[in-house]
């Protein structure tokens, strides 16, 4: 179609255009030339005109069927196009239709699965319900087949009971008229003994032998003569007449002596005797129901003279006497069983008096080393030049640690000799080893010193306190505690599970649960005491009282060897025979020290210059002394004091 229209436009290009570039007649209208011209022109023209109506028809012809063959191929494509369209679409459409048709076949395909799956589910879970009524059934069976079985055992087993009940009741039934026809005749015979002994002793003419071989007269009123004094002067104790201290003292202990014997009269007709005729003296552990079936008030006597303790021959450490069926004996601390004591009473009670002192003496004649720590050291005078005895009065209560850190220092060397040794205790040594005597470490009113310190050097005195008690036994190394009030916090509790308790009057029943762990302490009458040696056994006993002057004549007639100084203690172990802490010994140190003094050397330097382990404790008060002694000193000669004040020095 458009090259049509180009074709049509340069035909009325060249006939606009032809007249005048051919034309003969231009500019000259009027001849013949022009006219043969103008008419073969028009000849021309008309031929011409006619080809080009012609052509232009042909070509109009040809364009239109070119046009139609256009249009008919535009039709065709479109025919075509729509076609393929259509085609296209119905392709679609049906791979629609097949992409649907498979959607819905896998859909179908799913679901019959899940349904095939559902069934399956189901098929299973029927089956497992069957399974479990199935176990359900042999299990209730199984079951209701164990409960028969167990009351047919059980009706077995109430039979077996039953007749074994009655089996037992006749035995006891049989067991029961036996004792009785026993206890019967055995009343018959002691009374027949009884009163047969009665008459013996009326025609003896009232006499009774005592332990020691001696005849005590007993007279009609009751009251027993001691044969010793009978040939005596007698001395009226009426209040008549002036007696000494000494005549007054005898007497007592005579009368209580009578008191003791007139007890064992009325109680027993025997008096045990064993080979060398003294009276049994054995450590013995009364259960709570044999010591109160009969008031014990009326069977223990107020007190026992020191006198007793003669028949002791060492071993057990006597702690009093007590009696038990009438027959006197020795109430006795085992430590190699029982290696710990604990005193424990109120303000005046005896825990150190009745308590400590005799313990101490008793091991101090046994041979052992004693070491007593307190601050006043005035009840253990009697031991102060004694060889053996070493009484550490401390100001400081640190000084008790640093002490028993040294006991606890030499309680490891003898665990480590022990071991060289291949022995398990130092009481398997053989007597008289070289390797070192037992120990009894003392210290006297312990919660007071615990109480003085603050928390942490309270932890650290119960700390050296319970490794010597957790240990000690072994290495031949004992402790002994005395305390006023004790509670569940003035001493720690690994302590007192470690220690034999020791219970003299206590305040009240709480203290006495303490100590004891169940009550009896607190109604105790003076000097007796409480004692626990067995988790099943109580024993109740009279401790004794010995004044100074017993306690000297009894260790002067019992000597024993001195034993080497105590290196491992410490200075503080000089302490009984002189005061290291004032007078001439204050001084020595101060020249010890002097010169580390005068260059403001440290104090750890001071103690080490003086000879101590460290600066601390005891030896810290010892240190101290000494730089205020050289500061005393030097203030008499010059202003060095202000420089060398103890609060500015290092330490």
């Amino acid at each position: 179609m458009r090259s049509l229209i180009v074709l049509v436009f340069l035909l009325i290009l060249l006939t606009s255009c032809g007249p005048a570039v051919g034309d003969p007649c231009y500019g000259r209208s009027d001849s013949a030339e022009c006219n043969l011209y103008k008419s073969q022109l028009q000849t021309t023209l008309e031929a011409s005109e006619r080809n080009r109506l012609a052509e232009a028809t042909r070509q109009t012809n040809e364009m239109y069927l070119q046009a139609t063959r256009q249009a008919s191929e535009v039709k065709q494509a479109e025919a075509l196009a729509n076609a393929g369209a259509t085609a296209t679409i119905e392709v679609g459409q049906s791979r629609a239709a097949i992409d649907q048709a498979n959607a819905q076949s896998t859909l179908t395909a799913a679901r019959i699965a899940e349904n095939r799956s559902n069934a399956d589910a189901t098929a299973t879970a029927v089956a497992n319900d069957i399974q479990l009524s199935q176990n359900r059934i042999a299990a209730t069976a199984t079951a209701q087949a164990m409960i028969d079985h167990a009351a047919i055992e059980r009706a077995k087993a109430e039979a077996e009971l039953e007749a074994a009940r009655w089996q037992t009741r006749i035995d006891l039934f049989v067991r029961f008229a036996l004792g009785l026809a026993v206890l019967v005749l055995g009343a018959g015979i002691a009374l027949k003994i009884f009163h047969t002994l009665y008459q013996w002793m009326r025609n003896l003419g009232n006499t009774l032998r005592d332990a020691d071989g001696r005849i005590w007269v007993l007279t009609p009123g009751g009251r027993i003569l001691d044969p010793r004094l009978l040939l005596q002067a007698s001395t009226a104790t009426d209040g008549s007449e002036s007696v000494s201290e000494d005549t007054a003292r005898r007497l007592k202990e005579r009368d209580q002596a009578a008191r003791v014997y007139e007890i064992m009269a009325k109680n027993s007709d025997r008096v045990a005797d064993d080979e060398d005729g003294l009276t049994k003296v054995g450590r013995h552990m009364d259960s709570p129901a044999q010591t109160d079936q009969t008031n014990p008030d009326v069977l223990l006597p107020e007190t026992v003279p020191w006198s007793m303790l003669n028949a002791w021959n060492g071993g057990a450490l006597p702690l009093g006497m007590n009696t038990r069926n009438g027959v006197l004996s020795m109430v006795q601390a085992d430590l190699e069983r029982a290696a710990h004591l604990l005193f424990a009473g109120t303000s005046g009670a005896g825990k150190t008096r009745y308590g400590l002192r005799p313990v101490i003496t008793s091991a101090l004649v046994d041979g052992w080393l004693v070491i007593v720590i307190d601050r006043s050291g005035l009840d253990f005078i009697p031991f102060r030049e004694h060889p053996n005895a070493h009484i550490i009065r401390i100001d400081d209560p640190t000084q008790a640690i640093d002490v028993m850190s040294s006991v606890f220092t030499e309680l490891q060397r003898r665990l480590r000799l022990l071991y060289d040794l291949e022995t398990s205790t130092w009481g398997q040594l053989q007597p008289g080893h070289p390797h070192g005597p037992r120990v009894l470490l003392i210290v006297d009113e312990f919660g007071n010193l615990a109480d003085a310190l603050d928390n942490r050097d309270r932890e650290e005195l119960w700390r050296q306190a319970r490794m010597i008690a957790a240990e000690g036994r072994k290495a031949g190394i004992h402790e002994a505690i005395a305390l006023q009030d004790p509670t569940y916090k003035s001493i720690d509790l690994r302590i007192r599970r470690n220690m034999t308790p020791v219970a003299f009057r206590l305040r009240d029943d709480a203290s006495s649960r303490v100590v004891l762990g169940q009550n009896g302490a607190e109604v105790l009458r003076p000097r007796h005491f409480l004692t626990v040696m067995d988790v099943s056994a109580m024993t109740r006993g009279v401790a004794f009282n010995p004044h100074d002057e017993e306690i000297t004549s009894f260790l002067q007639s019992r000597p024993v060897r001195p034993l080497p100084d105590p290196v491992w203690l410490g200075a503080s172990s000089a302490q009984p025979k002189t005061d290291r802490a004032t007078g001439n010994e204050t001084a020595r140190l101060a020249e010890d020290i002097r010169g580390v003094w005068l260059r403001d050397g440290s104090r750890s330097e001071m103690a080490r210059a003086a000879g101590f382990p460290q600066y601390g404790g005891h030896y810290r008060t010892q240190i101290d002394r000494a730089i205020q002694y050289l500061v005393d000193e030097a203030s008499t000669t010059t202003p060095r004091v202000a420089a060398t004040a103890p609060s500015n020095r290092r330490t």
